[in-house]
């Protein structure tokens, strides 16, 4: 039965291919499998999705900034387990009240093409984190908008979904959430173990799993190791020694003090020190008084301390 379908699938991509002959056989396959290899409904709804992909897509930034800033949905830098990209919802900061349909399902959509982009095109796999406490404002017409964009334009990239924590409503919600996820309801993980549940990291791996969400016995540890991490991945930056790397107006300054005089009277050694030329380097000329014996040889500097700083 299972080879029976899979040469079914590999007959429809075969179809859709030479439909759409610039179409990647990667992304066409999704195409297939959602519609259960039939050949028709797969056709449409791909071209469905290129008439809504060239009126749509790229979603501007800019018109998603306010809603993209709550952090509602957003990508968690690693990778799941099955070697998925992650995103997590944040049901707490989900605000359909403050922001329309439109503009959060733009949020998610601009999202998405974001994760992808830097995957294969061929290999648009996505594991999403829901943390849904129950403070999580719920509307069943934004979760409606939202399940249609996805299902309609990205099929079969969401391999799974992990919600907590999971509480006396649960059960409740997810009778009403149900529906709007049609297949998809199968990939649905509802995890125990509170807002940190000790399952997550059968998923999705420990370095992609926020903070918050590790075991407590975990999170410490975690902490420091990205730390650290951080700190090595950061460039390091090397300031050459001042000598080294003498400024014009210290070179100059250096020039001047290192060519011989004939004349050695202190009035002509404030002349040359007024004249010396000035930068936005700020520099100090102090006269030093330096008693001698009147047989001793004259000085062979300038007799002043200079210092740039």
């Amino acid at each position: 039965m299972a080879q029976q379908r899979s040469e079914q699938y590999e007959a429809a991509i075969d179809e859709l291919s030479r439909r759409f002959p610039s179409g990647h056989r990667g992304e066409l396959a999704r195409f297939a499998r959602y519609q259960r290899g039939n050949v028709g409904k797969a056709a449409a709804q791909y071209e469905a999705y290129l008439a809504w992909s060239r009126e749509n897509l790229p979603v501007q930034r800019e018109a998603i900034a306010e809603v993209l800033e709550t952090g509602f949905f957003q990508e968690v830098p690693g990778r799941a387990l099955d070697g998925s990209s992650v995103a997590l919802f944040y049901g707490p900061r989900f605000d359909p009240k403050r922001f329309s349909q439109h503009d959060i399902s733009n949020c998610i959509v601009y999202v998405l093409t974001q994760i992808f982009a830097a995957r294969e095109r061929g290999d648009w796999r996505l594991s999403v984190i829901f943390y849904g406490p129950p403070e999580t404002p719920f509307n069943l017409k934004t979760v409606g908008t939202i399940a249609r964009v996805v299902q309609d334009n990205f099929p079969e990239t969401m391999t799974n979904l992990y919600f907590f924590p999971v509480g006396t409503m649960t059960p409740f919600f997810w009778r009403m959430v149900k529906p709007f996820l049609g297949a998809e309801a199968d990939k649905v993980h509802l995890l125990e173990g509170s807002r940190r549940p000790a399952s997550l990291k059968d998923h999705i791996s420990q370095e992609a799993i926020p903070l918050e969400f590790l075991p407590s016995a975990d999170e410490a540890a975690e902490s420091e190791r990205r730390r650290l991490a951080a700190a090595a991945e950061a460039p390091q930056t090397i300031s050459a020694p001042l000598e080294d790397s003498p400024s014009p107006v210290k070179k100059e300054m250096s020039d001047e003090i290192a060519t011989p005089s004939t004349v050695d009277t202190r009035s002509t050694l404030q002349e040359q020190a007024v004249d010396w030329p000035v930068s936005s380097d700020v520099c100090a000329v102090v006269e030093i008084e330096v008693d001698m014996p009147a047989t001793a040889a004259p000085p062979t500097s300038k007799g002043l301390f200079c210092g740039c700083w």
